[in-house]
């Protein structure tokens, strides 16, 4: 008798860690899948940001090459002529090229540090979910 009930309590024990297992597997399932998704997240705001990091630069390059084009050309009238025709607008939104040049809002710093604040945020939420 004393056999039986101590087989028994074994198998109750058994039945309860198997459980408490399974459990604590599905929890971390879940916060896995939290993980991932905060990754994918974080994946997709760096892309953004490379994207957008890569579309100044090319700005930046445009605008440099349009500076050099505009003193290469002579001071002279034909030289502006030729340029406001080839900006294709009515006379009087016709800019002188200096005046129209505005300081892009973020500098190449700025994003980069902003890149570096999104990481960390990432990393953190990843290491406490909520």
């Amino acid at each position: 008798k004393k056999v039986n009930q101590r087989q028994t309590r074994m198998a109750d024990l058994l039945v309860r860690y198997k459980k408490l297992l399974e459990d604590a597997q599905e929890e971390n399932r879940v916060l896995q899948q939290t993980v991932d998704e905060q990754d994918r997240d974080k994946a997709r705001l760096l892309a953004k940001l490379r994207r957008a990091e890569d579309q100044m630069r090319a700005d930046e390059r445009g605008w440099k090459t349009s500076q050099s084009d505009a003193r290469a050309k002579s001071p002279g009238k034909r030289g502006k002529q030729d340029k406001a025709r080839s900006q294709k607008l009515p006379r009087n939104l016709r800019v002188s090229e200096p005046d129209r040049h505005v300081e892009p809002a973020m500098t190449i710093l700025d994003l980069e540090e902003k890149r570096e604040v999104v990481a960390e945020e990432a990393d953190r939420a990843r290491r406490n979910p909520p």
